[in-house]
Order: C-alpha cells, then sequence, then structure tokens
C-alpha cells in the first residue's frame, strides 16, 4: 500500500513545495521522501473521475489539477471534484496536458483540442483545427505557457505557437 500504485508512469510533477507527484496507470501518487514510500490517490479515496492519470498541475494560485481517462479533476491534496464534456464543457474527458499564461487562462489538451478556461469562469473555451485562432491538430500532448505566447505540441500535428491576448 506504500509503494508505488503502477509501473507505468505518465506524468511527473514537483510542487510548489517541492513534493513530488507521479501520474499512473493505477491511480496519483504522492511521493513521501521522509520514509520513501507513496500515498496513493484513486476514484474510490479522493472523488478523482478515473484512476488512469495521465497529467498533474498546479496552478499559480496552488490549485490541483489532474487530468485523467475519464475527465477533469481540480481541488486540493485529497478531495478532486470533476469537470467533464458535461460539467465544464470540457472538449474531451481523456486530458493529456496543462498550462497557463500570463493572463491567467488555465489551458487543458485532451485528445480532441486544447480548452481555455478563463480566470473567474466555470465553462472551458474550445479551440481545434476549425477555430480562430486555431492549431494544426486536436490532439494536444503537451503545453507550456511563456507569458502571452502558448506553445501546444500535437500528437501528429507538429508545434503550435499561439499569441494570446488578454
Amino acid at each position: 500500500n506504500t509503494s508505488l500504485s503502477s509501473d507505468k508512469v505518465y506524468d511527473i510533477f514537483e510542487d510548489e513545495q517541492g513534493k513530488i507527484w507521479l501520474a499512473t496507470d493505477e491511480g496519483l501518487n504522492l511521493f513521501v521522501p521522509e520514509n520513501s514510500s507513496f500515498v496513493r490517490f484513486t476514484d474510490s479515496n479522493s472523488g478523482l473521475p478515473a484512476d488512469v492519470i495521465y497529467s498533474v498541475y498546479q496552478t499559480r494560485e496552488g490549485k490541483y489539477w489532474i487530468g485523467t481517462i475519464f475527465g477533469l479533476a481540480t481541488g486540493t491534496k485529497t478531495h478532486f471534484p470533476k469537470f467533464d464534456n458535461s460539467i465544464g464543457r470540457l472538449s474531451s474527458n481523456s486530458v493529456n496536458a496543462f498550462g497557463e499564461t500570463s493572463d491567467g487562462s488555465l489551458w487543458v489538451g485532451t485528445d480532441d483540442g486544447l480548452n481555455r478556461l478563463r480566470e473567474g469562469e466555470s465553462e472551458f473555451e474550445w479551440i481545434n483545427e476549425s477555430t480562430e485562432p486555431g492549431i494544426s491538430s486536436s490532439t494536444v500532448m503537451s503545453i507550456y505557457g511563456e507569458g502571452s505566447v502558448l506553445w501546444v505540441g500535437t500528437y501528429n500535428g507538429g508545434l503550435n505557437r499561439l499569441n494570446i491576448p488578454s
């Protein structure tokens, strides 16, 4: 119960307090360095939408965002309320990546497009091949926010650079 829950690790994230989080095929794991063990968070003990965790992120305000195969969760270290395509208008329930831009927007990359949650809003805006601005492929695998520039890596459409107006 105190070992890593799966050998299949999708993401490793260090939070603002220096704690190490691992997104695995069988839950979210928090490394406890004092005894070289892990605390496991699953859909049964934390409210996560699924045990298959693809990505972990923490915003500047300290809120955690967890990308799973069945939706997005946000919250504190032990409770993660769900966002999905019916709650919050997420474009896909399969969440792969996170990023932020200087305007306070949270960006979420999914298997079906890029999603933007503006500061203070509760529903996502979608960006894909058909929107303006657009991206080259709807399968978003990585995101990096650099001021008002957002870099978006896709599965098979290359790299996109978006200038984000406030």
